[in-house]
């Protein structure tokens, strides 16, 4: 199979940014202007959403690849808490479309913690994390049998 790369969507990027400077402004505002806890909140609000704002241009100008899938495995760079190490195949137990909104859950067959894969700024075809789910299981399934596990 052919190496499938899910690209960073440009304009759900610009989106994420200009939301996310909103609420670093509203955080600003309210770690200037209020008093208390509300202003303590608003300060962590500015650090949080602010290194938010910075950090998805930053993945996407890194590495337009939100999602690679190769024969051996998935890099999974759709957040930018993950690194890109490539995750085998033969570690990958299930796939599921996660219950979250934009999310998918990949469970590893070796005890190690969930991989959540971030949809929210990818270019998706028709937006189906389903088609994505099949399309991973595909792969998978094919290096499975590649390797004679089945």
């Amino acid at each position: 199979m052919q190496t499938l790369e899910i690209k960073m969507s440009p304009s759900r990027v610009l989106l994420l940014f200009l939301g996310g400077t909103l609420m670093t402004l509203v955080c600003l505002w309210a770690g200037i202007s209020a008093a208390g806890v509300i202003k303590l909140v608003g300060w962590f609000g500015v650090i949080f959403f602010g290194l938010a704002t910075i950090a998805w241009p930053v993945a996407y100008i890194k590495n337009k690849n939100a999602l690679v899938l190769t024969n051996d495995g998935f890099y999974n760079t759709s957040t930018v808490l993950f690194s890109s190490q490539m995750v085998p195949w033969e570690h990958v137990a299930n796939i599921e479309v996660a219950e979250r909104p934009r999310e998918i859950h990949v469970t590893r067959n070796n005890g190690a913690r969930q991989i959540a894969i971030v949809t929210t700024a990818m270019q998706l075809e028709g937006n189906k994390r389903e088609n994505l789910v099949g399309a991973m299981f595909e792969y998978r399934d094919n290096r499975i049998k590649q390797l004679g596990l089945i």
